[in-house]
């Protein structure tokens, strides 16, 4: 069993009031060892601005032309935003699969972020 941060005493936050941050030592569940929620995102970042970027091209480009492939097969509108949060729960649906796979996540993760930069360019 692992021991509880000495930080935040195991409830992965520290400060009072309004004053209240996630514990810079540990990740939410209150435990040093978790991996800390950052270093998770700073993944995600990894691959979607990187890896995934080198394999598979622009990420906007390419949501646009499954946005397009879908609506034409479903005879629906579908935003690029759409078809990344799409793409995502397709990850979570890996998930629920194969749990020990850690890449579902964080692409999940890489396209919600890329869902929500979508989104903000009115795509």
């Amino acid at each position: 069993m692992t021991e509880p941060c000495p930080t935040c005493a195991g409830n992965g936050y520290v400060g009072e009031g309004l004053n209240v941050v996630s514990c810079p030592s540990c990740d939410c569940e209150g435990v040093v060892e978790a991996r800390p929620r950052a270093t998770i995102l700073d993944e995600a970042k990894q691959l979607i601005c990187h890896d995934r970027a080198k394999q598979h091209g622009d990420a906007g480009a390419n949501l646009t032309k499954i946005a397009h492939y879908w609506g034409e097969f479903l005879n629906l509108a579908i935003s690029s935003s759409e078809a990344a949060k799409m793409m995502a729960l397709l990850k979570i649906a890996r998930d629920h699969s194969n749990p020990s796979n850690d890449d579902n996540i964080l692409d999940a993760i890489g396209y919600l972020a890329l869902a929500h930069e979508q989104k903000r360019e009115g795509k």
